[in-house]
């Protein structure tokens, strides 16, 4: 992709010295929207190249090197770890709506009950509500 200049590359580039607003990248960035400059400076906040306070954007010292150096970025990951969801525990009701799925939707809750092998009460009140 020859001549792709991706939003985060132009944002870094047209950022200003010290402290700035998102605003003043607009007037910098004219083919840009708003949203665009916005995941632009949220892409640099993710790489650690910029900072925000009190919604005042900066580069940091990454930041500059970077724009100095004409680092460019491409999609993907920002090479941070990802947190993962733990695996949710299968509840009684969601087992009970997997046996009538195989079922294909045609049972009593007597029947449920069987399959599923449970005698509580606290089950069969499960599966009525």
């Amino acid at each position: 992709m020859s001549g792709r200049q991706w939003v985060a590359d132009q944002v870094l580039q047209a950022a200003p010295e010290g402290r700035f607003a998102r605003r003043d990248l607009s007037a910098r960035l004219p083919d840009l929207s708003a949203r665009q400059i916005s995941n632009g400076l949220y892409t640099l906040q993710k790489r650690g190249m910029a900072v925000v306070v009190n919604g005042a954007w900066s580069l940091n010292a990454d930041g500059a090197m970077a724009r100095e150096d004409a680092a460019t970025f491409r999609p993907g990951g920002s090479g941070q770890p990802r947190n993962p969801k733990e695996p949710q525990k299968r509840t009684f009701r969601q087992r009970a709506w997997a046996a009538l799925r195989r079922r294909n939707g045609k049972a009593t809750i007597p029947d449920l009950m069987r399959v599923l092998g449970s005698e509580s009460m606290r089950d069969h009140g499960n599966i009525k509500s």
